[in-house]
């Protein structure tokens, strides 16, 4: 399934951040731009994995990576593995390579989010923008992608903290515990024993990582699931909900 949105700005429109194009792919396919592109392009990784060669180094992405590819640098990306989900975001704007620099966030680095939920947020939010068709779209997904860098950098801020604390050991055992058990009844009792830390103790450090309560986290990757599952499939609702816990 490919799904892509390529808006046009307004004519003399000139934001800090503009959007160039949204898209997903279930299947992504090869891609080489030995010239680079005339945008920047925030890409991610939702399922599966891939081979992004960028900057003379080869990279593999694969679920929950996020990277950033600046404009008019070569790349090549390719599938590793049949049914390689990936979405990205395209922009350029008056703001943009400054921010981008400002951030951290041009040194073409993965981003790892153990959920992505925060990405996916910001990617839905554009694309109802811009399927709603409001006057003003262009102004709000200037705010959104800005937004969208903002979470990024803190997000990678927080995880070199984290790394040199060693928080973030405490908390990945339970993050794929609940990946994998979502739909099924969690304590947080079972999540801290995961982690090997009191069920305070565990609150803290999971807060301090994912920026969220554990159930805040349990509750948005069941309503992540249901989103996809009514996007993809034509189960009933009942049952979505059933199934997601």
């Amino acid at each position: 399934m490919y799904s892509a949105e390529y808006p046009i700005s307004p004519a003399g429109l000139s934001l800090p951040f503009q959007l160039g194009g949204i898209g997903k792919c279930s299947d992504q396919r090869r891609i080489s731009r030995p010239d680079g592109f005339g945008l920047n392009m925030i890409f991610y990784t939702r399922g599966g994995k891939g081979r992004i060669s960028y900057r003379g180094e080869s990279i593999i992405s694969e679920k929950g990576d996020v990277i950033i590819l600046s404009k008019n640098t070569p790349y090549e990306y390719e599938a590793l593995d049949k049914g390689w989900e990936t979405c990205w975001i395209t922009f350029s704007g008056s703001g943009a390579d400054s921010a981008l620099s400002a951030l951290g966030l041009d040194d073409g680095r993965l981003i790892h989010y153990n959920s992505l939920e925060p990405v996916n947020d910001h990617f839905r939010k554009i694309m109802g923008i811009l399927r709603s068709r409001e006057d003003e779209w262009a102004y709000s997904c200037s705010a959104l992608i800005y937004s969208l860098l903002t979470e990024l950098c803190l997000h990678r801020k927080r995880r070199e903290k984290d790394t040199g604390n060693d928080c973030g050991s405490f908390v990945r055992s339970a993050i794929e515990y609940i990946d994998e058990h979502f739909g099924e009844d969690i304590t947080l009792e079972e999540l801290a024993e995961l982690s090997g830390v009191t069920p305070e103790h565990f609150c803290k450090i999971f807060h301090r990582s994912m920026n969220m309560r554990p159930f805040e986290y349990v509750a948005r990757r069941r309503i992540q699931e249901a989103k996809l599952l009514l996007e993809t499939t034509d189960v009933p609702v009942a049952d979505i909900g059933a199934a997601v816990g």
